[in-house]
């Protein structure tokens, strides 16, 4: 058990990581003078909303704008420390990273709706085909399912009997299996 909740920790980490790339890179862009980015990312972002036609990032819809901050202010601190969290296993991250899976979850769900039901006329860019659509929809419900493993996981296997912790004292040891107390 032990192998894979280190396994798991590091994908979390890795995710976290990719996470704040992106913010820090790709979404930031959206909201923040160009002339802070490099023409490198610039022309990755042109060429992103050129080849995959995302509403989101191609018309940068006002309510979007909105989830960009949020990112910026909420998710960056949260990635930034949870990376690190993540890399050491520690406990502390769980009612974090329940905070951030809901938060994630919560604003990719009007993403996902606004990509697969609204229309796209011609100026406005958008996906013009199902199979436009089903590559956004694979692109943002790939957040939908990690978010809700991490909030699943967080919730239940990390406060419940599937985990087990020792707190040391000076004198003895206790530990907690299923919440129930072990003295040894």
């Amino acid at each position: 058990m032990g192998a894979f909740r280190r396994l798991r920790d590091m994908g979390y980490a890795l995710f976290f990581l990719a996470h704040l790339a992106m913010i820090i890179l790709f979404d930031a862009q959206l909201v923040m003078d160009k002339k802070l980015f490099a023409k490198q990312l610039i022309d990755f972002k042109n060429q992103y909303v050129k080849d995959y036609k995302d509403p989101l990032v191609g018309n940068n819809p006002t309510w979007f704008q909105s989830f960009v901050w949020l990112e910026i202010f909420a998710y960056v601190p949260f990635l930034f420390f949870g990376f690190f969290g993540a890399l050491a296993g520690a406990r502390w991250m769980r009612i974090p990273s329940i905070m951030y899976a809901t938060s994630l979850i919560t604003t990719a769900i009007p993403m996902l709706a606004h990509i697969l039901h609204d229309n796209f006329p011609a100026p406005k860019v958008g996906p013009k085909t199902p199979d436009d659509r089903m590559y956004l929809t694979a692109l943002y419900g790939s957040f939908i399912a990690v978010a809700t493993w991490m909030l699943l996981d967080n919730w239940w296997f990390r406060s419940s009997g599937f985990s087990t912790h020792k707190i040391e004292g000076p004198k003895s040891t206790t530990t907690y299996v299923g919440g129930k107390q072990k003295k040894n």
